[in-house]
C-alpha cells in the first residue's frame, strides 16, 4: 500500500507541474528604455515628472534629488581656483528604465552666457533613438522651463517645447 500512495503523490505532482507549464504566460521582454539628460556648466537642471516628483540639483541647497523612480543624478560642481566659488556644474540625469510621458525641466542660470542641454534615449527594446539638443542664452538667476514628451516606442521619441520664462 505505501507504494500506491507514492505513485498517487507523484501523479498529482506531475499533473500540476504539466498544467503550470502549459498555462504559463510568455515571458515579457525586459524594458531597456533609457533617457539621459546632460547639461553644460552654466546651469542648474531640475526635471519633474507628471506626479510632481523631481530629479536633479536644487539650485538653492545644491543638493541632489532623485525622487523620480529609476532616476539617478550625477553632479560635478566646478570650483573657481581663485575665489573658491562654484562657477559651473556638469550634471547628468539618467532614467533607466525611462517611463513614457511628460517631463518638465527647469533650467536656472548660474552665470550669464550660452547653455546646452543634450538629450539621448534608448527605446524599450534597447535601440538608439534620435537625440536632441536644447541651446540658448541665459542670465544669472534666470529660469527657463521646457516640456519633454518621451515615447520609448516612437521613432521621434523626444519632443521638446519651451514653455515660458521665469525671473
Amino acid at each position: 500500500m505505501p507504494s500506491v500512495r507514492l505513485q498517487r503523490c507523484f501523479l498529482i505532482f506531475f499533473c500540476m507541474a504539466t498544467a503550470a507549464a502549459v498555462f504559463a504566460e510568455t515571458p515579457v521582454a525586459p524594458d531597456r528604455s533609457t533617457l539621459w539628460i546632460r547639461s553644460g556648466s552654466r546651469i542648474y537642471l531640475m526635471v519633474q515628472d507628471a506626479k510632481g516628483r523631481k530629479s536633479g540639483v536644487d539650485a538653492k541647497s545644491r543638493k541632489t534629488l532623485e525622487q523620480i523612480p529609476h532616476s539617478q543624478c550625477a553632479a560635478d560642481f566646478v570650483q573657481n581656483q581663485y575665489t573658491g566659488d562654484y562657477d559651473g556644474l556638469d550634471e547628468t540625469i539618467t532614467f533607466e528604465p525611462a517611463a513614457e510621458g511628460r517631463y518638465t525641466f527647469v533650467v536656472k542660470g548660474m552665470q550669464p552666457g550660452p547653455f546646452l542641454i543634450s538629450l539621448s534615449a534608448l527605446g524599450r527594446g534597447g535601440s538608439s533613438l534620435p537625440s536632441k539638443e536644447v541651446e540658448g542664452l541665459i542670465s544669472e538667476g534666470e529660469e527657463k522651463v521646457f516640456t519633454l514628451h518621451f515615447q520609448p516606442e516612437a521613432t521621434n521619441a523626444l519632443s521638446i517645447i519651451e514653455d515660458h520664462q521665469k525671473k
